[in-house]
């Protein structure tokens, strides 16, 4: 998970126009324009593109209006995640508002889809360790269906380090070539910052290796690690 802090106060005017509706919805344009954008429109969870989108309750809402129809508590999201997480991970980190929330979990995962993904808590504390579990979950599968689902995550994840590692290599190989390095340099900075999918497996892969991330952030202006 990574630090993507929302747009505030953001459309809550809206919002509580909405919670006096006896009908009243949060599922308005204003809202789902505003989440898209401020999460990249990707899920906060699995960190790709939704492919059905879930407006999800960070803190589950249980019919109080105040929670329900809360700008600060609607987050983007998935099917695939917003299903596993449900209502058993109350308390998990937020992303929204923890802007060290990418030192406290660490991911794992060798770029073979079969290859099971590891997150591992950095801080022991309750919020972290649940979230640990969560995303452990989300990519590696909980149930029949939801382990099916996890291998296709796992391979777009894959499929991610795999370019990055590429881009890498060609990066270091193109010493001579100032034009090429930039270009290239571009095309990594873009699969590394927050807005891109899977962002905290290519960051922390990257991570792996010190020398070549020095390296990358010494040579290539504004990188974004």
């Amino acid at each position: 998970m990574l630090y993507m802090p929302k747009t505030m106060p953001g459309p809550e005017s809206d919002l509580q126009t909405e919670k006096l509706k006896t009908s009243g919805t949060y599922r308005i344009q204003s809202v789902l324009s505003q989440l898209k954008q401020d999460f990249y429109n990707k899920c906060y969870l699995c960190e790709d593109s939704p492919q059905s989108v879930n407006v999800e309750h960070f803190v589950p809402h249980k019919d109080n209006l105040d929670l329900k129809f809360s700008w600060s508590n609607l987050f983007w999201a998935c099917g695939h995640c917003n299903n596993i997480k449900g209502g058993g991970f109350d308390g998990i980190l937020n992303c929204a508002n923890d802007i060290d929330i990418e030192e406290k979990l660490e991911y794992v995962f060798s770029p073979f889809p079969s290859e099971g993904v590891i997150i591992n808590d950095l801080q022991g504390g309750a919020e972290s360790k649940l979230t640990a579990k969560l995303l452990l979950g989300i990519y590696n599968g909980t149930t029949i269906l939801k382990k099916i689902e996890s291998n296709e995550l796992r391979k777009k994840i894959s499929r991610q380090l795999v370019d990055l590692n590429d881009l890498v290599v060609k990066f270091e190989e193109a010493e001579e070539d100032k034009e090429a390095r930039e270009y290239l340099g571009e095309l990594i900075k873009a699969k590394v910052r927050v807005s891109a999918k899977f962002a905290s497996f290519s960051r922390a892969y990257l991570r792996r290796f010190p020398s070549s991330l020095k390296k990358l952030k010494e040579e290539i202006a504004g990188f974004p690690i």
